[in-house]
């Protein structure tokens, strides 16, 4: 549906179109925007020509960009946006002086859409000497095709690449020798985020890895408290639930919240430990920091709680916090009663200038009826003009991502 839209757009688009499009490609996005309100003007909105924009701007960013962090950040946007990104990704693997790690970055999006060319092309550099390169090809490494190259970027890789091999070893069936070398980067890496990754793949080798998992769920770092947390219910539920029940005795913390979660996700509903994490859960609504209210919202939500929604509804008409109120609609919006709800309070964020507005325009152009579909996408594209980079890069995505509705394509 994406390609028959874009081909269509692309079709249709002569005169003030084409204008906006060659501006667009030229990197000059204010004068694009104001040829796409000159077409919008006298034909209404064109979802296809708007994507395009939305692409271009994305590319141009990953190509042009000074900083190689934010070239790849803007090829990882631009990648976020799955097959409707499918054209933009080929021209930024191709294009000239594309910094490594964005064109590294784009060539796996394009070998995780079935692209053979991309992926041969990613793995011939796995000796690059960019790691962020080689972390890039070793996300296509299979477990144990490639155990030699998987278990050195594992011991002796940068960041990057011990993240790449723990994801590798994470879609795996259990070994010993993955086992081993997952158990000595939980106990010993000196990176949260390579510790909490070997953690979560530890999750699924089974109860045998519940002592472990239950040692690090007391961490001070809560990135590998949290991971292993998930891993150790995932494990072996009833025998987490029982361990972990402890931290429903005190006020909700991230921590808390995320246990709770997990425990009502995995156990029967006749358990009680299940009835005390759901209790624990709802006062997490209440709680005195705003990012453990916004994590409760989106808990309370995904476990399917009696009345769940409606103790949202509640939480939303007090709440004050942007972030929270995000969260809030957006667990709102999974119920179909109560979408109008979500609706309003995405309008109400929509309406400034910061990331928060962007996410919820972006959340509003994904509703099926016209007028909050309209209004955010109206939002993106004021957004696109005049954000922050962070805040064009979401407009950006969630206009080409709304290319690819078929929902939206009458």
């Amino acid at each position: 549906m994406a390609a028959v839209l874009l081909a269509a757009s692309l079709g249709a688009c002569g005169g003030v179109r084409a204008e906006a499009l060659g501006a667009a490609r030229a990197g000059r996005f204010p004068e694009a925007l104001a040829h796409y309100e000159r077409v919008e003007a006298r034909d209404g909105p064109d979802r296809g020509l708007l994507a395009r924009l939305a692409g271009e701007l994305l590319l141009h960013e990953a190509r042009r960009s000074p900083e190689p962090e934010a070239a790849l950040q803007a090829a990882v946007a631009l990648g976020r946006a799955g097959r409707t990104a499918e054209p933009w990704l080929r021209r930024l693997l191709e294009a000239p002086g594309v910094p490594g790690a964005a064109r590294a970055e784009a060539a796996l999006r394009l070998a995780r859409l079935g692209s053979l060319e991309a992926a041969a092309r990613l793995i011939s550099r796995a000796e690059d000497p960019d790691p962020l390169v080689r972390a890039r090809a070793l996300r296509l490494a299979r477990w144990p095709r490639d155990r030699a190259w998987v278990l050195r970027a594992l011991r002796h890789g940068t960041e990057d690449e011990r993240l790449a091999a723990c994801a590798v070893l994470a879609g795996a069936a259990p070994d010993p020798v993955s086992r081993e070398a997952l158990h000595e980067t939980a106990r010993r890496d000196a990176n949260h985020r390579v510790r909490a990754a070997a953690l979560r793949a530890l999750g699924a080798f089974g109860p045998s890895e519940l002592p472990l998992l239950l040692e690090a769920t007391a961490e001070e770092a809560l990135a590998v408290a949290l991971a292993a947390v998930s891993a150790a219910v995932r494990a072996a539920p009833q025998q987490a639930a029982e361990a972990l029940r402890t931290l429903w005795a005190e006020a909700p913390t991230i921590r808390s919240v995320a246990a709770a979660r997990a425990v009502a996700l995995r156990l029967d509903p006749s358990s009680p430990r299940r009835g005390e994490a759901l209790t624990h859960l709802r006062s997490g609504l209440a709680a005195t920091e705003a990012a453990v209210r916004a994590q409760a919202a989106v808990a309370w939500i995904s476990v399917g709680a009696g009345g769940a929604a409606q103790d949202l509804r509640l939480r939303l008409a007090v709440e004050r916090e942007r972030s929270v109120r995000l969260q809030l609609a957006r667990a709102l919006a999974r119920v179909p009663a109560h979408r109008d709800a979500a609706a309003e309070a995405f309008e109400q964020l929509a309406g400034q200038d910061d990331l928060v507005a962007a996410l919820a325009a972006a959340e509003l152009s994904r509703f099926p009826e016209d007028e909050p579909h309209r209004e955010g996408i109206g939002n993106l594209v004021r957004l696109l003009k005049r954000g922050s980079v962070a805040v064009r890069a979401a407009a950006a995505r969630g206009l080409a991502l709304d290319a690819g509705r078929p929902e939206r394509a009458a």
